[in-house]
């Protein structure tokens, strides 16, 4: 027999017996191989998601966060136009006032007290210009209720400008109006500023009424 053949066999049943010896530890090698593999493409996947999450969760944070800071921003600017108003309507009202008694209804004026009305009458003017200007921004950021209050206050003042004649008539007329104007104010400012309360702390939408011959402007 030719030593070739021989030798070839013997490789052949040395390869068969050692592929049958090994086969079972390569099976569970590669099969544990394989396990590992899908295990980190589950760990991948899990991973992307968990980005993506996070990315979308970051995304609605901010949004949520520049929703807030517009409200807080509105409600800064309702808040700090309603002080302006009632300063305004206060510092008219005095103004008022002080003509009303410099004027001394029924009796004569002397020339200092001339003096006197004419430089509150410019400091009348020039309150006026500024709640006008005031009320102007109330369309922008006040409710209904307040540019109802201002529109109306303007249409009196317009109305007492125009009947009465007599300067102190005039100026008891328009600080009437101008009382009238801060109750209307304050009722509105609480509901839109979201200070309306009942008993039990919920939001009321009613505002509250003054009560009869309540006067926030009394001397």
């Amino acid at each position: 027999m030719d030593l070739g053949w021989i030798a070839f066999g013997a490789l052949a049943a040395l390869n068969a017996t050692f592929t049958l010896a090994w086969k079972p530890f390569l099976s569970a090698y590669m099969g544990e191989k394989g396990k590992r593999l899908a295990t980190r493409e589950d760990v991948d996947a899990v991973l992307r998601e968990l980005r993506l999450v996070t990315t979308e969760t970051e995304a609605i944070k901010a949004q949520i966060s520049g929703d807030l800071w517009l409200r807080q921003a509105h409600w800064n600017q309702k808040r700090d136009l309603y002080a302006k108003l009632f300063e305004s309507t206060d510092q008219l009202w005095e103004f008022y006032q002080s003509h009303l008694r410099l004027m001394g209804h029924g009796t004569d004026m002397v020339f200092e007290d001339a003096g006197k009305i004419e430089a509150v009458n410019e400091e009348i003017s020039v309150a006026s210009t500024k709640l006008v200007g005031l009320a102007t921004l109330s369309i922008i950021f006040l409710n209904q209720e307040a540019q109802d209050a201002l529109q109306q206050y303007e249409q009196e003042s317009n109305t007492s400008l125009r009947l009465f004649r007599d300067p102190w008539t005039r100026s008891r007329e328009l600080k009437e109006h101008l009382t009238r104007l801060k109750i209307s104010l304050i009722a509105a400012a609480k509901q839109d500023l979201g200070l309306q309360r009942d008993s039990n702390g919920v939001q009321s939408n009613t505002p509250s009424k003054a009560e009869p011959g309540d006067n926030p402007n009394t001397p």
